[in-house]
């Protein structure tokens, strides 16, 4: 499945087995790259019960709840005039952080991130996963993307493991490497602009808890909502948000993989409104595929602090 890159599914739900692994290492890197206190975007607030849950956004007015879409990804959509050499492995790069109140989870998390090379057939996603689970989801953005009834180009997806609704007008199921629902939308990626990537839990009712997704471009200001997709009823908090960059396209020399660059900021957590959060983060490490060149360098964008990614090349 296209949008889905073969083998993703998996390394996502591999992602607290990577975290365990790089732990020392992401801590010996926090250490030389940051310094304490708090990046001035952020307000770190103890008590989440003084604060309370901001609205949702207004664009996630709860939709006809759709739980058959009869929209559906398969093993046939994998197939692309550029991957007629079979499909590339081994070339990503995660990039870790470290959230202060981590072991809580989250109702709302926000990031934003800068293309500033682009390439064919690369996603980049904020994943996570729910608190006390092995499985969660992801958002982000993708060249080449397949799109239900079969469009591919620039796109937006949001994604669920193990769900059991969604609500949308581009929503539908996924199978053959784990199984969820996905809302995905045609969207344009432009280099050098800031986009937010937002998750966001929004209401529960008898089928479950629901989550809706949202991406920003900053220098428009238009926030697009990409849609809403219901889960477990116990799955109401995000943790374990991490970076991933792929690229998915025709079976290329490890040293032959396009070159992309992505800086990440670093994510927020619980949105208090007027640019505050509760929880804050820091970069703490990266693990690169073994068929990828790619690098990670963390960053001071005076505003915030980021990482630097370059995935392909030497």
């Amino acid at each position: 499945m296209a949008s889905h890159p073969p083998g993703l599914h998996e390394r996502l739900r591999a992602v607290s087995y990577l975290r365990k692994l790089h732990y020392v290492k992401a801590r010996q890197m926090k250490s030389k790259y940051w310094q304490v206190g708090a990046a001035a975007l952020f307000v770190i607030l103890a008590m989440a019960s003084v604060c309370g849950t901001v609205a949702a956004p207004a664009s996630a007015t709860p939709q006809p709840r759709q739980s058959d879409l009869g929209r559906q990804l398969n093993a046939g959509d994998a197939i692309r005039p550029d991957m007629t050499r079979g499909q590339h492995q081994n070339a990503n790069l995660y990039s870790f952080w470290d959230f202060q109140g981590s072991g809580v989870g989250y109702w709302n998390v926000d990031q934003q991130m800068k293309i500033l090379q682009r390439a064919r057939s690369t996603y980049w996603a904020m994943l996570w996963n729910w608190t006390g689970a092995s499985i969660g989801g992801y958002v982000g953005l993708q060249t080449n993307g397949q799109r239900f009834g079969g469009s591919t180009g620039d796109t937006a997806i949001f994604s669920l493991w193990d769900a059991t609704a969604a609500s949308g007008p581009h929503c539908g199921v996924f199978g053959g490497e784990g199984n969820g629902y996905s809302c995905r939308l045609a969207y344009p990626i432009s280099k050098n602009t800031y986009y937010r990537y937002r998750l966001w839990r929004l209401n529960a009712d008898s089928g479950g808890q629901w989550w809706g997704a949202w991406i920003e471009n900053i220098t428009t200001g238009v926030d697009t909502y990409i849609g809403s997709i219901e889960v477990n009823a116990g799955y109401t908090l995000a943790t374990g948000v991490e970076n991933f960059v792929e690229y998915f396209g025709s079976s290329v020399p490890c040293t032959n993989v396009p070159v992309s660059k992505v800086i990440w900021t670093q994510p927020a957590a619980n949105s208090q409104g007027g640019g505050l959060y509760q929880y804050d983060s820091t970069y703490s490490g990266m693990s690169k595929g073994a068929c990828t060149g790619g690098s990670a360098t963390p960053v001071n964008l005076g505003w915030t602090k980021g990482v630097r990614v370059r995935l392909g090349g030497k």
